[in-house]
């Protein structure tokens, strides 16, 4: 087996580093691709011009994986917003948000002090859920009120429990008597009722108008 020179090792090592820069799910196909084409490039840069022809490579490939991992990180997260577009978006959201408030109250996760972290991501969901139902038809009103009325059926199951824990010293740091993460919490809930009166009322004036 052909022993490779210092520089060409070293250089598809710095090449794979790089590729990091592309996401996960492009690495996943491409990376072991990619890197093979590079080794090979290196090779027959090498028997060219020795260091001359690795250095005029790494010229040409610099500005190419900056360019395209740009590209393919804009195109990902575009993939992302389609689905959170999604027609299904606002109860994917309701039951990710809503399957976080229940874990955090789950004996292990509170000993990790873990609360915190996983009921700000539980609410950032519930927000989202809002924010992308503002932007949906009035038409689709009694589905927005349906899920508005499951969250917040489910959480006045649970905020007496939670309640219960902060009296208990469950969430500790947090300014006192401002409590700015319970106002956060119920801001990101009351998001949710807002916006489907917001709809229903888009909805009778539009169906006045026509």
């Amino acid at each position: 087996m052909e022993r490779l020179p210092k520089i060409i090792s070293a250089s598809e090592k710095i090449y794979r580093q790089l590729l990091r820069l592309y996401p996960q799910s492009y690495r996943r196909d491409y990376s072991e691709q990619m890197a093979q084409l590079f080794r090979d490039q290196c090779r027959d840069a090498w028997r060219a011009k020795r260091s001359a022809g690795i250095f005029k490579l790494w010229l040409r490939v610099l500005p190419d994986v900056a360019k395209t991992s740009f590209i393919e990180q804009i195109n990902e997260r575009n993939q992302i917003m389609k689905h959170l577009n999604a027609k299904n978006a606002p109860t994917i959201l309701l039951i990710f948000g809503l399957t976080l408030c229940f874990l955090s109250f789950w004996p292990p996760v509170m000993s990790l002090e873990m609360f915190l972290p996983i009921m700000i991501a539980s609410s950032l969901a519930i927000l989202a859920k809002a924010v992308i139902e503002l932007f949906r038809p009035s038409n689709e009103w009694l589905k927005i009120a349906i899920r508005t009325f499951v969250l917040m059926f489910l959480y006045a199951l649970f905020m007496p429990a939670w309640a219960k824990m902060k009296m208990t010293g469950a969430v500790r740091n947090f300014p006192q008597p401002l409590d700015l993460f319970g106002m956060f919490v119920v801001s990101c809930l009351m998001a949710n009722p807002i916006v489907a009166a917001i709809k229903f009322l888009q909805f009778l004036i539009q169906r006045r108008k026509s």
